[in-house]
């Protein structure tokens, strides 16, 4: 969930998830309600959340800069997403729950972007996602579980400096090229975790 800046809800529902069971946009038309999504606040005191890993793909769902990282002018101005960059509220709320919070989230600052999953011009790319889950759940350290994420931020970002730096033989890329690499790069670059880097699931305890 996305909220504007003079919105009430930005500050204790931006990054929110939004549920299965939403109709979607051609069913319900205008503003979401809450009852379609699960906030900070829809987490009981009751909650049992120890040992969980958190992996939340959504726009916001580990927090908001204050400025967009997306600019869609050729200036490169950017609109003011909120008052003042935070951590979204339900990751804080998993992470410091009384009763024992989560080991970690892992979740994206500003929007969530189809190239994640899809880069222009290539077809569906899962295995960052897959290899994820795959570390997570062989017991290895959380923080190590997201490297391929900072291997693609990396990779689309010596792709453009060697695309943009005169000495890459060819033709120029195309404008439209240059953008969906620059806007893979800062896809890529926006995946952070929260928490303890060093966690990791107790596999051998699993049965």
């Amino acid at each position: 969930m996305g909220f504007p800046p003079d919105d009430p809800r930005q500050m204790p529902h931006q990054g929110a998830l939004l549920c299965q069971d939403w109709p979607g946009p051609r069913r319900h038309r205008g503003e979401i309600p809450h009852d379609h999504y699960f906030a900070a606040d829809d987490v009981g005191e009751g909650a049992r959340l120890l040992g969980t890993i958190a992996f939340h793909f959504a726009c916001y769902g580990a927090g908001t800069p204050r400025l967009d990282d997306f600019p869609g002018n050729s200036l490169r101005i950017a609109d003011v997403v909120a008052p003042r960059p935070f951590v979204s509220r339900l990751p804080r709320r998993l992470l410091g729950h009384p009763r024992g919070g989560v080991l970690a989230v892992i979740g994206h600052v500003e929007r969530a972007w189809g190239y994640s999953i899809r880069p222009a011009g290539l077809g569906n790319r899962l295995l960052p996602f897959r290899n994820l889950l795959g570390r997570v759940l062989r017991g290895d350290p959380v923080g190590l579980a997201t490297k391929d994420f900072s291997d693609r931020y990396a990779a689309s970002t010596m792709r453009i400096l060697n695309l943009t730096t005169g000495t890459n033989p060819g033709p120029k890329p195309r404008e439209a090229e240059m953008k969906a690499l620059w806007v893979e790069r800062n896809d890529a670059q926006n995946y952070v975790l929260l928490g303890d880097p060093a966690v990791r699931l107790r596999v051998e305890a699993m049965t």
